[in-house]
């Protein structure tokens, strides 16, 4: 229902966080599909999404045959995903219902860091690492690995080590406040990490999780704790 009519034809719509206007979810329908929010309607990503931050609904487009709105939420989906956005849509659309597989599935080669908003990336990360703790762990109580360093310390240390800024693949990185004046330069981007934790710029105490906040500050270029941050 769009102002007091029912639109018995097509449309595309978009749900946006109305403090930033960030689109987080892009979909097609007709009718009242546009403003539900029932689990049963909606994935769990986007009702986290909308219990968490004060969202609104618009109309892109009406007035649409149904393969005119796949074809618009398709390309409005891949859009908004170029520019960072959308990451309540678990593919881009423009399918009428069911779901592929292999090559043909939109997910298809997509990590899912790169599908996910960073605080789902960050919880389905940590539930990966638990399945391979203790007795989950393939090479669980398997000690050779253990004893080859052992017996080899050199060894050890080459395959152990984490040079940190002394590694040749480390990446710089420039903190910059929410008017883009510069503020920090760092050589590392965990020297980064550390700064942000030990002056608490950030409540976060988890390495991982202040580290993606600054690797999605940098890919979509928004702030992160108050902070552009730059590669």
């Amino acid at each position: 229902m769009i102002n007091g009519n029912i639109i018995e034809n097509y449309y595309v719509y978009e749900w946006y966080n109305t403090e930033n206007n960030y689109i987080f979810y892009v979909g097609k329908g007709k009718r009242n599909r546009c403003h539900c929010v029932s689990k049963s309607q909606r994935n769990k990503y986007f009702l986290r999404y909308y219990e968490k931050y004060n969202c609104d609904y618009r109309i892109i487009k009406n007035n649409l045959t149904e393969e005119e709105a796949l074809k618009l939420e398709h390309t409005t989906i891949i859009s908004y995903k170029n520019s960072g956005m959308c990451c309540c849509n678990l593919d881009t659309g423009g399918r009428n219902g069911g779901s592929a597989v292999g090559e043909i599935n939109s997910q298809y080669g997509v990590s899912p860091k790169d599908r996910m908003d960073n605080d789902t990336y960050i919880k389905w990360r940590a539930k990966q690492r638990a399945r391979k703790d203790g007795e989950k762990n393939p090479n669980y109580r398997n000690h050779t690995l253990h004893k080859k360093y052992l017996e080899n310390p050199q060894l050890a240390l080459e395959k152990q080590s984490r040079p940190g800024n002394q590694n040749g693949r480390a990446t710089p990185i420039n903190m910059y406040d929410s008017n883009m004046d510069f503020v920090q330069h760092f050589t590392y981007i965990f020297d980064c990490v550390d700064y942000l934790i030990k002056n608490n710029i950030t409540k976060s105490k988890s390495e991982n999780a202040v580290y993606f906040g600054i690797y999605c500050s940098n890919k979509n270029k928004r702030k992160y704790r108050g902070y552009y941050f730059c590669y």
